[in-house]
């Protein structure tokens, strides 16, 4: 039985092995399942996350607002006054957003 080897032979051995690590390595980056797609993932997955907390707190607000419109008529009159220019009976309004100013 043969123990050592030649100068040549752990040549090759270890050319041969640097290759199959390379190979291997170049095939684990860039697979179509590889680290460089995970990476990506990763990134969207990290994006969708920071976009579901931003739509939550979105809905959070506007469920809030859903609730004092159903449920505070102050609230709803408040904002019906400001948004539409909506007045009671009897109510005069004076508007002087249009006054000129005096230099």
């Amino acid at each position: 039985m043969r123990t050592h080897f030649s100068f040549q032979e752990r040549k090759r051995f270890w050319t041969i092995g640097i290759m199959v690590f390379v190979i291997l390595s170049l095939w684990l980056l860039f697979a179509p399942n590889g680290a460089i797609r995970y990476y990506r993932l990763r990134q969207e997955i990290a994006g969708a996350k920071s976009e579901i907390a931003l739509l939550q707190e979105q809905n959070g607000i506007l469920a809030e607002e859903i609730k004092r419109l159903k449920n505070d008529p102050d609230y709803l009159e408040r904002l019906v006054r400001e948004e539409y220019g909506w007045v009671r009976k009897n109510e005069i309004i004076f508007d002087f957003s249009n006054r000129k100013k005096k230099h």
